[in-house]
This record gives C-alpha cells, sequence and structure tokens, in this order.
C-alpha cells in the first residue's frame, strides 16, 4: 500500500477543496492497460497527506479487474493429398490451424511452401495461401490450399507461416511457422 507522497502515481488530479459529505467525480482516460492478467486500480486520495482529517485510514480504494490474453495462432498439422505427390505434377495441402491463445482472434493469412528449408518473414509469397480468418480460444480449423506445385522429385521440405503478413498481434510471435518432410517421386 502506497504511503503519502508516494510518486509511483500513473495520473494525477487536484481535487480542490470540498464542503462537508460533498462527492466530487474525477475521471482519467488513457491509463496504460499493460500486460495481459488480473490487476488492481488503487485511487488515492490526499495522497501528499496534506490535509488533516479524523481518519487517515480510508483514503484509498482498491478495485480488482482483468485484462484477457491475446490470441495465439499456430498450425498443428499438415495432410497432403496425394500423400506422395508426382513430380511436375500438383497437390494439396490441408492444414490445421489452432488459436491456442486466451481470446478470439482473427488468424489472417496463411502461406505455403511447397519446398522452403529457410525460415520466413512477414511479406514473403509462399507457393499458395488462405485466408483463414476468425478462431475462438482453443478452436481449430482446417484449410485446404489447392493446386501446389510438387516441383521435381526428391524429399522436400513443406512450411507454412499462419499470419503471414505479421498483422495479429499474438502472445508468441515465435511459433507461426510449421514443417513437414515430403517426398515427391
Amino acid at each position: 500500500m502506497p504511503s503519502c507522497g508516494a510518486t509511483t502515481a500513473n495520473k494525477v488530479a487536484v481535487i480542490g477543496t470540498l464542503a462537508a459529505g460533498a462527492v466530487r467525480t474525477v475521471t482519467f482516460t488513457g491509463l496504460a492497460a499493460g500486460g495481459a492478467g488480473k490487476k488492481t486500480l488503487r485511487a488515492f486520495v490526499d495522497s501528499a497527506c496534506a490535509t488533516n482529517e479524523s481518519s487517515e485510514t480510508n483514503n484509498q480504494l482498491t478495485q480488482s479487474y482483468t485484462i484477457p490474453g491475446q490470441a495465439d495462432f499456430v498450425v498443428t498439422g499438415v495432410v497432403i493429398t496425394p500423400a506422395t505427390p508426382v513430380a511436375n505434377g500438383v497437390f494439396s495441402a490441408a492444414i490445421t490451424v489452432k488459436n491456442q491463445g486466451a481470446v478470439t482472434g482473427n488468424a489472417g493469412f496463411l502461406d505455403i511452401w511447397t519446398n522452403q528449408p529457410i525460415i520466413q518473414t512477414c511479406g514473403d509469397t509462399g507457393d499458395g495461401w488462405a485466408a483463414v480468418g476468425e478462431l475462438n480460444a482453443g478452436q481449430s480449423k482446417t484449410v485446404t490450399v489447392v493446386g501446389l506445385p510438387a516441383g521435381i522429385s526428391g524429399v522436400k521440405t513443406l512450411r507454412t507461416l499462419i499470419d503471414s503478413w505479421c498483422e495479429i498481434s499474438e502472445s508468441n510471435e515465435t511459433n507461426n511457422q510449421f514443417t513437414k518432410t515430403i517426398t515427391v517421386r
């Protein structure tokens, strides 16, 4: 509990003189919400303890509140059809995206590369893409991208990137890529 003269306040207002029994409401705007989780707002009137009062122990009031968490989108699996694509042919990929975050959010776009061993960054263009849309907390959704180029035969690294335009603020921005080894015959 802060003591008289504490300088940790986020906002300060001058109340002025109040007649006995009078009430004045002060509204603060622009308070920083901070990160997700449980919070406590504290109001401290006469925080400098400049006025002698009949009770100096009732000048603070607290109110608990919760800032909801953020969404967190991940790819949990990819199923390709056919399971072994033919060289220079095409295949499709059914990609399962999950919101493992605490709140509903729009997962944006998902890009897919048929052979990309290197980590991709926001805005890199894949061999195919899909709009994923909104997912509730804990919800999964499967989107299918068709007509993906198989390329030449060999072992390849299929890569997906959810929120590929990096438009959504997530609780974890480092888990948006998923890889799967595929073989083209």
